[in-house]
C-alpha cells in the first residue's frame, strides 16, 4: 500500500493511500491513446455534392471553432477516462494521519524537587514534555496527567491549539507545579488506560525520577523518561521521637544518607516555652557511608552507651541544657544536597493527658458521712492499676451528695449504679450499671433479668472486625467469648465471661438503639450490654450490668485492658499523632465542651505567618469530626475555644499542633520503582476515520464517458 500526505492549511493533512498498487499499470493506456491519435489518418475520402463542401465550410467559419480543437478535446477526454479507470483499479483510500497521541504522565512527588544546583527534576520533566509537544505534529493529540497523591487530568486536547485559545498546551505545561507528597502512579496509569481504550495507537510516556521496568507486553505503548541525574545527592532527617527520663527529655533522630554526603553536622534546637525563643541544645558531626541509616540520640543521661548491634551515635545533653518541658524541638542537618525539604524535622510536645475523674458509685462505702478512701472497688482498682488515681474528694455514693460545683471541670464523669438528673457537657460520661434511662441519651432501658443458667449469660463481641472508633474499645484482643482457662487441682477448667443479671437495653422496632450509639458488646442471646457513642461532643459509654456481679473480675489481664480502652476512647487525644505525612488526612476530635475549632497552617520554607486553612473550621453544632487535608510542608495548629455555658463568654483556649514531613520513601532519591504495565482491552480501537474514494472515482469516470460520447457524437454529426 502506498501512502501520500496531502498538505492542507499548513498542517500535516490527510493520507491518500492506494490499496491496489498494480492498478497504476493502467496509466500505460495514456501514451497508447496519444500514439493512436498521431498515426491515424487525417483525411477520409468521401463523395459529396459540389455545394456540400461550401455549406460545411461556411458552417465552421460562423462557429469559429477549428476542427483541431475538437480533436484535441476528444483526446483530453479519452486521457481523463483512462486516468479515472486507473484510479478506480487502484482503489484509493483517504484517511487522517495516525494520531501519534501522547498520554504524558508527569511525576509530581516530593523527590522530583531534587536539584543539581541548576534545575530540579520536575523542571527537566517539563522541558522534555514541551519538546515532545513541539515534535508531536500539528494535528496530533496530547493528554497530560499530573500524578501526585490525588491523580487528575490536567489537560487533554490538540497540541495545535493557538495561543489565543482558552486552553493552550504549552501554557499548561509551563504552569505545572510539583508537590511535596507521593506519586500515585497506579491511579495515573488507570486514567491512561481509559484513553487507550479509545485509541490503542496512543503511547503512554511517564516522566519520573523512579527507575521503573516495563512489562514486555506493554513496551509498544509505554515509555519511561528518567529525569534524575547520577550526580545528585541527598541526606535527610527521617523521624524524631521523644521520651521523658528522670534527668529530662531524650530525643532519637533517624537520619539517612543517599549519595556522596559523607560528613555533616546534626543540630538539636528546642523552644522551651509556648511562643518563647529557640534555644540551641546540642550539635554533633557524623560521618556516613552511601545508603547508610544512622540513629542520633540526644540524651541527658551521663555516660550513655549505644545499644549493641545498632548503628547509633550518642550525643550528651549537658545538665544546664536539659529540660522537662518544651514547646517544640527541631533537628537539622547542615548539608548542601539536592533536596532540602527533608533537612529539618520539627516535633511539637504532646499535650499532657492527666485526666481528672469524678466517681459517683453506689458500690462505695460511706463512713461518718464520708466515702471510705481505702475501699478499692473492682472499677477503682482497675483504674488505679492504669495510673488513674481518684482522690477521695472526687468520690461520692449518691448523686444528691455531689456539690453543684463538682459537676464541671473533670475530664471523665463516672456514674455507677446511679442516675444524675443533670449530665455535665465538659467531659466524657460513663453510665455504668444504669438503673434507668441514661439522662439525655435517648437510650431506653427495660426490666432487670436474671441468669437462666448456672454459668450466667455469656458475653460475646459485637463486631470484632469493625474499624470505627467505638469498636476500638475491644481492641488488643479483648475477646470475652473465649472465656478463661485456669488450672484447678492441675485440671484445666474453662470459665466463661458471664453476667449474673442485667437490665435490658431495648433494641427493637419500637425502641431501637439511637443512631448516635454503637453496640460494642452483647450477650449470646443478642441483647446489648455496652453502648458507645456521643451526645453532642460528649463521648458516652453505657453498660447495663454491675462489673462486680460478673466473672470479669477474674480476667486479671483482659479486664484492665478493657477499662484502659474505655478510657482512651472517652478521653481520646484530639490529635492521633504529632507528626504526619504530606497527603494524609487529619481527623481532629474536639475535646468535650469545645465550642469552636479553627485550623491554621504555617509554611516553614516561606517563613509565613499562620494562615487559616480553607474548610478548617468546626463548631459544636457539627456532628462529624473536623477533617483537614495535609497538603503543605509545615505545621498545622488547632485553636480550640471553650465557652461558658451560662454567659456564653470565652472561658479558655487550648492549642494542638502537628507537623508534616515529606513521605519517607521520597527521601530516597534513587529508589527503584515497581514494574509498570498498561492493559489494552479487546475493544480498543484506533481513532481513524477512513473514506474509500472508489465510488467517487467511478462517478467521475461515468461523467467523463458521457462527455466523451457527446463530443464524439457532435464531431460526427
Amino acid at each position: 500500500m502506498i501512502e501520500l500526505f496531502i498538505q492542507t492549511g499548513g498542517g500535516l493533512g490527510d493520507i491518500l493511500s492506494f490499496m491496489n498498487v498494480f492498478g497504476w499499470i493502467g496509466l500505460a493506456a495514456i501514451p497508447v491513446i496519444i500514439i493512436i491519435y498521431i498515426i491515424k489518418s487525417k483525411y477520409v475520402p468521401k463523395t459529396v455534392s459540389s455545394t456540400f463542401i461550401w455549406k460545411r465550410s461556411l458552417k465552421y467559419v460562423k462557429r469559429k471553432i477549428p476542427i483541431n480543437f475538437i480533436m484535441s478535446l476528444l483526446l483530453v477526454m479519452q486521457i481523463l477516462v483512462a486516468l479515472a479507470s486507473t484510479l478506480a483499479i487502484t482503489r484509493p483510500l483517504v484517511q487522517p494521519p495516525k494520531s501519534g497521541e501522547i498520554i504524558a504522565i508527569v511525576d509530581a512527588s516530593a523527590s522530583m524537587n531534587t536539584t543539581d544546583g541548576e534545575k530540579t527534576r520536575f523542571e527537566i520533566a517539563k522541558e522534555k514534555l514541551l519538546e515532545a509537544a513541539e515534535n508531536v505534529g500539528e494535528n496530533a493529540r496530547m493528554s497530560i496527567i499530573l500524578a501526585d497523591s490525588r491523580e487528575s487530568f490536567t489537560f487533554e486536547g490538540n497540541v495545535s491549539e493557538p495561543m489565543s485559545s482558552p486552553v493552550d498546551v504549552k501554557k499548561v505545561i509551563e504552569g505545572l507545579e510539583c508537590t511535596k507528597g507521593v506519586c500515585n502512579l497506579d491511579g495515573a496509569l488507570a486514567f491512561a488506560e481509559k484513553r487507550l481504550e479509545q485509541n490503542k495507537g496512543a503511547k503512554v510516556v511517564v516522566y519520573t525520577d523512579k527507575q521503573h521496568a516495563v512489562e514486555k507486553q506493554s513496551k509498544d505503548n509505554l515509555e519511561i523518561v528518567l529525569c534524575s541525574r547520577a550526580t545528585e545527592t541527598n541526606a535527610g532527617v527521617v523521624s524524631v521521637k521523644d521520651s521523658i527520663l528522670a534527668a529530662g527529655y531524650r530525643f532519637d533522630a533517624k537520619i539517612r544518607n543517599y549519595g556522596t554526603n559523607n560528613s555533616f553536622q546534626v543540630t538539636l534546637t528546642a523552644s522551651l516555652g509556648l511562643g518563647g525563643e529557640e534555644k540551641h541544645i546540642a550539635t554533633t558531626t557524623v560521618s556516613m557511608a552511601d545508603e547508610e541509616e544512622l540513629e542520633v540520640i540526644f540524651t541527658p543521661v551521663k555516660n550513655a552507651q549505644a545499644e549493641q548491634g545498632k548503628n547509633q551515635v550518642i550525643v550528651p545533653i549537658s545538665t544546664n541544657q536539659s529540660f522537662d518541658y518544651y514547646d517544640y524541638v527541631r533537628v537539622d542537618i547542615n548539608v548542601v544536597d539536592g533536596l532540602s525539604d527533608d533537612n529539618s524535622f520539627v516535633l511539637y510536645s504532646e499535650v499532657q493527658q492527666n485526666p481528672s475523674v469524678l466517681l459517683v458509685s453506689n458500690n462505695l462505702t460511706v463512713t461518718d458521712g464520708n466515702v471510705d478512701p481505702s475501699e478499692m472497688t473492682l472499677l477503682r482498682s482497675a483504674l488505679g492499676s492504669l495510673g488513674y488515681v481518684i482522690k477521695s474528694t472526687d468520690m461520692y455514693k449518691t448523686c444528691e451528695s455531689v456539690p453543684e460545683s463538682k459537676l464541671s471541670g473533670y475530664d471523665l464523669y463516672i456514674f455507677e449504679g446511679v442516675m444524675p438528673a443533670y449530665v455535665p457537657t465538659d467531659g466524657a460520661v460513663w453510665f455504668l450499671n444504669a438503673p434507668s434511662n441514661p439522662t439525655g441519651t435517648g437510650v431506653a432501658m427495660g426490666d432487670e433479668r436474671q441468669a437462666l443458667t448456672s454459668n450466667g449469660f455469656g458475653i460475646i463481641e459485637y463486631d470484632p472486625l469493625a474499624q470505627d472508633e467505638e469498636s476500638l474499645i475491644i481492641k488488643n484482643n479483648v475477646d470475652f467469648s473465649k472465656g478463661l482457662t485456669i488450672n484447678v487441682n492441675n485440671t484445666p477448667v474453662k470459665i466463661p465471661a458471664a453476667l449474673n443479671k442485667y437490665r435490658e437495653i431495648l433494641n427493637n422496632e419500637q425502641n431501637p438503639v439511637p443512631s448516635g450509639f454503637k453496640i460494642v458488646y452483647s450477650l449470646e442471646n443478642g441483647s446489648p450490654i455496652m453502648l458507645a457513642g456521643r451526645v453532642g461532643t460528649v463521648r458516652t459509654l453505657i453498660t447495663n450490668f454491675d462489673f462486680s456481679d460478673s466473672s470479669l473480675s477474674i480476667f486479671v489481664s483482659d479486664f484492665p485492658i478493657l477499662i484502659k480502652n474505655m478510657v482512651e476512647y472517652s478521653i481520646a487525644a484530639p490529635l492521633p499523632n504529632r507528626n504526619a505525612t504530606i497527603g494524609d488526612e487529619l481527623i481532629f476530635s474536639a475535646p468535650a465542651g469545645a465550642g469552636e475549632v479553627n485550623c491554621y497552617y504555617t509554611d516553614y520554607a516561606q517563613g509565613s505567618k499562620p494562615i487559616a486553612v480553607p474548610g478548617g473550621s468546626w463548631t459544636s453544632q457539627d456532628k462529624d469530626d473536623l477533617k483537614v487535608s495535609l497538603d503543605g510542608l509545615g505545621s498545622y495548629q488547632m485553636e480550640v475555644f471553650f465557652y461558658d455555658s451560662e454567659t456564653g463568654g470565652l472561658k479558655s483556649t487550648q492549642y494542638y499542633t502537628l507537623t508534616t514531613q515529606i513521605p519517607e520513601e521520597e527521601t530516597s532519591i534513587f529508589s527503584i520503582g515497581a514494574t509498570l504495565e498498561v492493559e489494552l482491552v479487546d475493544n480498543a480501537k484506533e481513532e481513524v476515520h477512513k473514506v474509500e474514494v472508489l465510488p467517487w472515482v467511478l462517478l467521475v469516470l461515468v461523467i467523463l464517458l458521457i462527455i466523451e460520447w457527446g463530443v464524439y457524437y457532435r464531431d460526427e454529426h
